[in-house]
């Protein structure tokens, strides 16, 4: 999805999910091409809104690691996003105490379920697409 059809996707969620964490974890996703899993452990902590970064905890590198981490620039939508998140709710986690990625799948899917993005396969493709709109904004290279 190019970058006006991920915020399209955004704009819907956020107007049509009725759970509060959806919407913030789709714009984390869109905005640093996390994981799912690693959307679900990120925790409050993560986030440097002084110096607009945040630190995704991954699993994936390093094997004989229980985690591993890596920084990178938090986009203001994200800033926005997460700070509003964070003055609504309490807990430690990121997102949502507990929360599990299929969870999370099963409602997103639920959301979009009727819609034009019903066809949209889940989390996945905004980390593909956050990578492909990185490069056509010339943030990075190839």
């Amino acid at each position: 999805m190019d970058s006006d059809q991920v915020s399209e996707l955004l704009g819907y969620v956020k107007e049509n999910s009725d759970t509060d964490f959806l919407y913030p974890m789709l714009v984390f996703a869109a905005c640093t091409g996390a994981r799912r899993s690693e959307l679900v452990r990120s925790i409050r902590d993560d986030f440097d809104f002084e110096h607009d970064q945040v630190t995704i905890r991954e699993r994936k590198r390093v094997k004989s690691k229980a985690t591993t981490s890596r920084t990178v620039p938090m986009y203001p939508l994200l800033k926005t996003v997460m700070q509003d998140w964070f003055r609504q709710s309490s807990g430690y986690h990121t997102l949502k105490d507990g929360l599990k990625p299929e969870h999370a799948y099963r409602q997103f899917k639920r959301v979009v379920k009727g819609s034009k993005w019903e066809v949209v396969k889940g989390f996945h493709l905004l980390r593909h697409s956050f990578g492909a709109n990185a490069v056509r904004s010339g943030d990075v290279s190839r």
